[in-house]
């Protein structure tokens, strides 16, 4: 069912994967929002937030 890894693999993996990302211009940062966040919703009007 795939791989598995130990605590240190799976450490390793996330690293290597996040190097990869980053190159790639796929980091947080750098990404624009689909959605508004959660903090700018209106909780009396939400439909508000997302037009």
């Amino acid at each position: 069912d795939g791989l598995h890894f130990t605590a240190e693999g799976n450490a390793v993996l996330y690293e290597e994967v996040i190097k990869v990302l980053f190159a790639g211009g796929l980091c947080e940062p750098k990404m624009p929002y689909d959605f508004p966040h959660h903090s700018e919703v209106d909780p009396q009007d939400p439909k508000k937030s997302f037009s």
